[in-house]
C-alpha cells in the first residue's frame, strides 16, 4: 500500500443528510498558464485528442471524470493559472494510466502533433479528495460555469467540513433538486496534497452554473429560509473566488 493509499485510508469520512452520494475517489487538479497566443491550439488539442483519450479511459474503468476549464477574468491575468484540469479516479493506482492510450486512438499521429505540453507552464499539482461531487454521482449534469471558493481553515479544517455537510450542503443540494436556485452543481473537495502551513488553501466549494450570467447573479427563490451561517465565520476564511468555463470533458 502506497502513502497516498495509506493517507486516504485513514481519512474519516463526512456524512451528508440528503441523497447526494458521498464521494470515495481521489482527484488530481492541475492548474496551468496559457500564453493568449497558445490559447486556441491549446483547447483545440485538449477537445480533439485529450477528451477521447479521456473518454477511453473512462469506458476501461480507470477513471470517473475529466474536465479542462478556461478562467474567467482575474486581476494578474498575463501571470496567474488560467486553465485548470480536473480528473477524478476510483483508485490511486488508476492514476497515470491514461497517457498509454493514445496510440491506440491516433496511431497515424506523433505524440508531439497531440501533446500539449509545450503549450502550457505548469503552476500547481494537487491531490484532492472530493467529499462531495453531485456531477460524478450522477444526480446533475456538468455545468458549464464554475465558480471555485479557496478556503483557508488553518487547525480547523474538520470543523469547517463537518458545517459544510450538515449545514450549507444538504441546504444547496434540496434547492438545487427543486429548482428553487439558479445555482446547478455543488462540489466540496478536500486538499490532502501538498500540505504544510504554507499552501494557499485546504478546501474548495465549487458552484455550478447553467451561463456566466446567471454565475454573475447566483440566486434563490424568494421565500426560501435560508440556514444559519454565523458558525462558518469562525472556522474558515474564503481566501479567493475565481470563475472558470467549461472547455472539454468526459464522464
Amino acid at each position: 500500500m502506497n502513502w497516498l493509499k495509506l493517507f486516504l485510508s485513514t481519512v474519516a469520512p463526512l456524512v451528508l443528510s440528503v441523497d447526494v452520494t458521498f464521494a470515495q475517489e481521489i482527484a488530481t487538479v492541475r492548474h496551468r498558464f496559457v500564453e493568449r497566443d497558445n490559447m486556441a491550439e491549446y483547447i483545440k488539442r485538449e477537445q480533439d485528442y485529450w477528451k477521447p483519450i479521456a473518454e477511453k479511459a473512462i469506458a476501461e474503468g480507470r477513471m470517473s471524470v475529466w474536465s479542462v476549464w478556461q478562467k474567467i477574468g482575474g486581476f494578474n491575468i498575463d501571470e496567474e493559472p488560467n486553465i485548470l484540469i480536473y480528473a477524478e479516479y476510483e483508485k490511486v493506482e488508476d492514476m497515470g494510466s491514461r497517457v498509454g492510450s493514445w496510440s491506440e486512438l491516433f496511431p497515424d499521429k506523433k505524440f508531439s502533433e497531440i501533446s500539449v505540453a509545450h503549450l502550457f507552464r505548469p503552476k500547481a499539482h494537487l491531490y484532492q479528495k472530493p467529499l462531495v461531487n453531485m456531477v460524478s454521482a450522477g444526480s446533475v449534469e456538468m455545468p458549464e460555469i464554475i465558480r471555485i471558493n479557496f478556503v483557508r481553515a488553518p487547525g480547523t479544517l474538520s470543523e469547517y467540513l463537518k458545517l459544510e455537510n450538515e449545514v450549507w450542503g444538504p441546504f444547496v443540494a434540496e434547492q438545487i433538486e427543486k429548482g428553487r436556485t439558479n445555482v446547478a452543481s455543488w462540489y466540496l473537495g478536500q486538499v490532502i496534497e501538498p500540505g504544510g502551513s504554507e499552501r494557499p488553501y485546504d478546501a474548495v466549494t465549487v458552484d455550478g452554473f447553467r451561463s456566466l450570467a446567471e454565475a454573475l447573479d447566483p440566486r434563490f427563490d424568494e421565500g426560501i429560509e435560508m440556514p444559519d451561517l454565523s458558525e462558518f465565520g469562525k472556522v474558515h476564511k474564503k481566501v479567493k473566488r475565481h470563475l472558470y468555463r467549461l472547455v472539454a470533458h468526459a464522464r
